[in-house]
């Protein structure tokens, strides 16, 4: 029952893009399951979804000393609560919890699923490996894993490596699925169309998404398979790189549409697909992610090709649920999809497997689950 649940307060800030749905999906989840939720929010003091990484990160910072007054403030007249939760990103923010908690006995949960040294400085190479700020970041990073009592990840890979890298108890870091909006993302009849197999890749062109794989792919494909056309949705990091890229190909069966798209119109595009694409970058933190649109696509019943990785292979079987390929791999991506154009029924099969999978292993049904456990564990610690 409600009423005999604890509070937990949400603090710091709460992004609900459409394009991130993790917060939105696991907040749910904790209103299902019962939970008094406060808040404890400023969501302002950020750069838009489409500005540059930099952009980002200097945004944050210069108004956060304003926010931190404000929501310190603010979490004097919230009610008591046993747990305070901090939901992605919490970086900028986990700090002032984790001092504010120590004037009471609370709880401290935070979403660090997408982690700070990792994709600043190894992922996306904004600040260079070794130097001062690099150090810094780290130090940072290790001071906030290590003070708070519970950190949520992705998948168990991930976990596995924030234990490793930052010297933390295994019971500390637990993983749960990203989530995506399931009343958008539902299974689809597959096309029926023969004389055409259409390829979908939407992308906010970060390193380990792979993109210019996926071109390469297509250059290989253009001369063997004349029904074969890819779509390449988005831009990002990378844009300006894949433009030259292209440039240089000069591939005829690709399109890209450089800008970013509303889900609600990619999802039309899964509908027309034969085919969706994961990642394909051969970083090593591709090796520990189920990124949203791998998520989107076997929950679509659309037959997924992407990296064969660590954390992959804890979900999917080869060629029974998804095909994987070896990373920066051009001519092996290039393979699975023509396997699939030439077996309609494979890729038919493919998807449908998949969507069991997504069903049984990355659904919000099994995040709710999850997450009820991680929060009844903590409750009795």
């Amino acid at each position: 029952m409600a009423c005999d649940r604890k509070r937990i307060v949400i603090f710091g800030s709460l992004k609900n893009l459409p394009e991130d749905s993790r917060n939105n999906i696991l907040i749910m989840a904790l209103e299902e399951l019962g939970w008094d939720l406060a808040s404890c929010i400023a969501n302002w003091g950020f750069a838009g979804s489409n500005a540059r990484p930099v952009t980002k990160i200097l945004t944050a910072l210069l108004y956060a000393p304003i926010r931190w007054l404000y929501l310190s403030v603010k979490y004097l007249f919230v009610r008591s609560s046993e747990i305070i939760y901090v939901p992605y990103s919490p970086h900028v923010d986990a700090w002032l919890a984790c001092l504010l908690t120590r004037l009471g006995r609370r709880r401290i949960i935070i979403d660090a699923f997408m982690g700070l040294y990792d994709t600043i400085v190894r992922d996306r190479r904004l600040v260079r490996e070794g130097c001062f700020l690099a150090r810094l970041i780290w130090m940072y990073e290790k001071y906030l894993l290590r003070s708070v009592d519970l950190v949520l990840v992705d998948t168990r890979e991930h976990a596995v490596m924030l234990q490793q890298e930052f010297d933390l108890p295994k019971q500390r870091v637990v993983h749960i699925p990203v989530g995506i909006d399931e009343m958008l993302w539902q299974p689809t009849e597959y096309p029926s169309e023969r004389n055409v197999f259409n390829v979908v890749f939407w992308t906010t062109f970060i390193p380990l998404h792979g993109v210019e794989v996926v071109a390469e792919a297509a250059k290989i494909l253009e001369n063997e398979s004349q029904n074969i056309r890819f779509l390449i949705i988005g831009n990002g990091q990378l844009g300006d790189r894949f433009g030259e890229l292209l440039k240089t190909l000069k591939p005829g069966n690709l399109m890209w549409t450089d800008r970013f798209l509303p889900l609600e119109e990619i999802q039309k595009y899964v509908e027309k697909a034969h085919c969706c694409l994961g990642v394909f970058g051969k970083q090593l933190k591709t090796q520990r992610v189920i990124p949203y649109k791998v998520s989107q696509t076997t929950a679509s019943a659309r037959p997924l090709i992407t990296a064969r990785t660590d954390a992959t292979e804890q979900i999917f079987s080869d060629t029974v649920n998804a095909l994987l390929v070896t990373p920066g791999d051009p001519e092996a991506l290039a393979y699975a999809i023509k396997r699939l154009a030439d077996d309609r029924e494979m890729a038919v099969s493919i998807g449908r497997n998949g969507r069991e999978v997504y069903e049984s292993r990355l659904s919000n049904r099994v995040i709710k689950n999850r997450l009820d456990q991680i929060i009844r564990r903590i409750e009795i610690q």
